[in-house]
């Protein structure tokens, strides 16, 4: 900024009236002093019956993960006997995936 425009802004600052917000007599006259009501605080409660219901959340919480988790193992264990079951030896791996059957050297050279 140029000094031309730092003068017109001291000009302009300048010109603003100043407004106390205590009023006109403030300096002469001292402000009455806010009479706050006393709070009580109440005790808090025992942390073991705070914390009862959140306790209760999380026990409920871990019980429905493990739900879940056991329906997915039932899940696996229908399948591997159901389906995995009857699949022949050559398409099931040893950890019950099913893989991909090539063919053989002897069926590969007689394509050539």
């Amino acid at each position: 900024m140029s000094d031309n425009q730092l003068k017109n802004i001291d000009d302009i600052l300048n010109n603003i009236p100043l407004r106390n917000k205590f009023g006109d007599n403030y300096p002469r006259e001292r402000l009455s002093k806010v009479e706050v009501p006393l709070y009580k605080i109440e005790n808090i409660a025992d942390s073991k019956k705070m914390f009862e219901p959140w306790y209760k959340e999380c026990d409920e919480i871990i019980a429905a993960c493990e739900v879940h988790d056991q329906l997915g193992r039932n899940f696996e264990q229908w399948y591997n006997e159901k389906y995995i079951s009857t699949k022949p030896p050559g398409m099931v791996q040893g950890n019950g995936e099913i893989s991909v059957l090539s063919p053989s050297k002897k069926h590969g050279e007689m394509l050539k």
